[in-house]
């Protein structure tokens, strides 16, 4: 039976009893996401618990914390290519004090198959959180062309005024060989959508893009939206 695979983050934000401070273990305890997978015979379901595929390594300097934004490629072999986001955590961890302060970054994993275990390639494929942010990436999603073999990805782009709605929040990045990346100046997209009805709309945040195929072939670009951003919690 050809088995179905979901990929997630998983994130415990309630870590506090409302009273007792929170301790840097605490953080690392209960706001530490991690990336599970579910799987079932059918889209329909029953699907699986989550399990745990990528867990953070806490000796690593780039990986110790929070390992997020999973997105998978399935090479021809059965293999898995992953690529995720990590270091989504406070500033004030000792081993965040080794990047001054906290630092995100784009890494990528491997598998034999689906269900693990996935092995980090020690270093980051792009640091994005320069001095000015000018290249901050997050949510990335990858594929290998048909055509030539090159790698590409898609990342909602956080740079200066990247962030909100802005030409700069689609971001693309490429390989040849899918160890050395570098980041387009070219933007893949903008904030703004233009409907069938002719109506442009320029949202406050466009994010999380994936890609779906046609013959193998990348034909149509699907992101989350957010029309108003609040501070009391973010509405995709």
């Amino acid at each position: 039976e050809e088995m179905q695979c979901g990929l997630s983050a998983a994130k415990p934000w309630q870590c506090t009893n409302g009273s007792s401070p929170i301790t840097d273990t605490d953080r690392f305890q209960c706001y530490n996401p991690s990336s599970v997978v579910m799987h079932s015979t059918s889209l329909w379901g029953p699907w699986s618990s989550p399990v745990k595929v990528l867990e953070p390594e806490k000796s690593s300097p780039f990986f110790g914390y929070g390992l997020d934004n999973p997105a998978a490629w399935q090479m021809a072999n059965g293999s898995i290519r992953l690529i995720f986001r990590s270091g989504y955590g406070p500033w004030t961890f000792p081993w965040a004090s080794k990047n001054k302060g906290r630092r995100d970054y784009i890494g990528i994993a491997t598998a034999d198959d689906w269900a693990g275990p996935f092995t980090i390639s020690p270093l980051p494929i792009l640091d994005h959180m320069g001095d000015n942010c000018g290249s901050c990436l997050e949510d990335p999603h990858i594929w290998q062309s048909p055509r030539t073999g090159y790698w590409h990805g898609l990342a909602h782009g956080m740079g200066p005024f990247g962030e909100w709605g802005s030409a700069n929040c689609g971001r693309h990045f490429f390989s040849r060989d899918g160890e050395r990346w570098e980041l387009s100046r070219q933007i893949a997209y903008t904030g703004t959508i233009q409907y069938a009805s002719g109506q442009n709309v320029t949202y406050n945040r466009r994010e999380r893009p994936h890609i779906l195929f046609a013959d193998g072939e990348p034909s149509w670009l699907y992101t989350a939206v957010e029309q108003n951003f609040s501070k009391g919690g973010q509405k995709d």
